[in-house]
């Protein structure tokens, strides 16, 4: 009684703005890949069942053209830590990132190369080494932070330079 083809619809997952989800997995090989919301392929592709359901924000910003940068773990998602440089500031500067979104969530500390003290040491980038005084928030909102985390003496430097440095909320220009 069927007329015409029969059709096979795979299951397609949509994000909330319409568009297709940010991860799409092959049935047959397993592959996973970061898709547009167009569903134009990335680079970022990996097994499923190897991931949690977060994978891919940083590769689905830049597909999409909502980020700068292409600098996303294996999985397709935000690191937390990133280098950065500009034109007008062409002095590297190191900072933590929100792995869900790539925003900065601590200070800027220059990176080894243009870091002016005698200490050999990459600089510190750790909230729980900066005195935050925070009357009116509770524990659970102040900035928190640790991709270049202090574990002792040898790790990284928590000079007061550094420190200086990491408390600062200038903006790169």
């Amino acid at each position: 009684k069927n007329r015409g083809s029969n059709w096979v619809v795979d299951n397609v997952l949509c994000d909330e703005r319409g568009g297709f989800f940010r991860t799409m997995c092959e049935d047959e090989s397993r592959t996973c890949y970061c898709v547009s919301s167009e569903m134009t392929k990335s680079s970022y592709f990996f097994q499923s069942g190897t991931f949690d359901g977060a994978a891919c924000r940083c590769a689905r910003d830049y597909l999409d053209g909502l980020s700068f940068t292409s600098n996303c773990d294996g999985h397709g998602n935000y690191k937390d830590f990133m280098t950065l440089s500009t034109q007008s500031n062409p002095s590297t500067v190191e900072f933590c990132t929100d792995t869900e979104d790539g925003w900065r969530v601590s200070g800027q500390v220059p990176d080894l190369d243009n870091k002016h003290n005698e200490n050999p040491l990459p600089c510190c980038i750790d909230s729980s080494l900066i005195k935050q005084t925070w009357p009116a928030s509770p524990e659970a909102f102040r900035p928190m932070f640790s991709c270049r985390k202090y574990v002792g003496e040898g790790a990284c430097d928590k000079s007061p330079f550094c420190l200086d440095a990491l408390k600062s909320c200038d903006i790169l220009a």
